[in-house]
């Protein structure tokens, strides 16, 4: 199995981003929840 360096980059931003800014995930997080 490969990763190739777009789902490394993902897969990065997905565990490092939400730390950096929690707040800044909710605010996509919630509206979309909403939405739905």
């Amino acid at each position: 199995m490969s990763f190739n360096p777009a789902t490394k980059v993902q897969l990065r931003l997905s565990l490092e981003y939400p730390k950096l800014v929690p707040g800044l995930k909710n605010l996509w997080w919630v509206p979309a929840k909403q939405s739905t």
